[in-house]
């Protein structure tokens, strides 16, 4: 059997199993040091009797997950998102993956997909467009030598300009806009007098 290499966690159950084992130590202390109960202390000394050191390992650490997202699909996702769906929301992009083009995915996945690649949907809330920015900055950052109060400052003026609403255009005359207003009052008078005539 080769070599077997434990994560941190695994390693320090290991260890703490071996002690007891080995020097016939308390289960208890065992227990309450790696915050299991007195019943797995006796599983764990078991498996440690039968395969040693790889009994620690966990079982699921070669497996791949069953809800893992094939790595063609997402760029499928990503592709798709960014040539021809870019105006969508995520959720009518889901929509209209599987209607069109025959991919059947959860949301959550086209979400961490596209998020993944600094793709924000365009009806984000302010606050996500405002994290993701961050991200952005932070990465330009370390280019651009700017500390954390200014790339805060960076970021909150420009999401402001992003949901602020587009102004109207100034009056070229002192007064225009009180005289529309003045036209439409009198011209409302007018229809009210004209229809108590007849």
């Amino acid at each position: 059997m080769g070599k077997v290499e434990l994560r941190m966690n695994e390693l320090e159950k290991y260890n703490v199993i071996k002690e007891l084992v080995d020097h016939n130590g308390n289960k208890n202390r065992a227990a309450i040091k790696l915050n299991i109960s007195r019943r797995q202390i006796d599983r764990l000394i078991i498996k440690y009797k039968e395969n040693n050191k790889s009994a620690f390992i966990h079982v699921n650490r070669s497996k791949k997950p069953a809800n893992k997202i094939d790595k063609l699909i997402s760029e499928d996702i990503i592709l798709l998102y960014t040539s021809k769906y870019q105006d969508f929301n995520f959720n009518h992009f889901k929509d209209y993956l599987e209607e069109e083009e025959n991919i059947i995915v959860s949301y959550t996945c086209i979400y961490n997909t596209l998020t993944k690649e600094g793709i924000i949907s365009p009806k984000a809330r302010k606050k996500t467009k405002k994290e993701a920015k961050k991200k952005q900055l932070i990465e330009e950052k370390k280019l651009n030598n700017k500390n954390d109060l200014e790339i805060e400052i960076i970021i909150n003026h420009e999401i402001a300009l992003e949901d602020s609403h587009p102004r109207k255009e100034k009056p070229k005359n002192f007064g225009e806009v009180i005289k529309i207003k003045e036209e439409k009052k009198y011209s409302t008078n007018d229809s009210s007098l004209e229809s108590r005539m007849f």
